[in-house]
């Protein structure tokens, strides 16, 4: 199992004491929020600490969208699918 997936699967388990879950509106905008600061910082110039910057950006982005599909009742495993990966790519199929 790969150290991003291993984040992945902790972020995804972490729940505030009274989260039950985003409502799908709440989900929608998160993902939107998370995908102007990758996309920011994706343009940004190389600084001292960009690769993990990118990192963490990339993380939030994936537990957004896997919280947006449960939330839209769709069942996904994302860090089964990772471990399951015979090449080795990111499990929303991007590189």
């Amino acid at each position: 199992m790969s150290m991003y997936t291993q984040l992945l699967g902790s972020a995804l388990n972490q729940r505030r004491p009274a989260d039950i879950g985003p409502t799908t509106a709440d989900a929608l905008a998160e993902l939107f929020r998370c995908r102007r600061r990758l996309l920011v910082r994706t343009g940004a110039s190389r600084q001292p600490g960009h690769g993990l910057g990118v990192v963490t950006d990339h993380l939030a982005y994936d537990v957004a969208l896997v919280r947006l599909a449960r939330s839209i009742a769709i069942d996904c495993d994302p860090v089964g699918s990772i471990s399951r990966s015979t090449n080795g790519k990111r499990w929303n199929g991007h590189s």
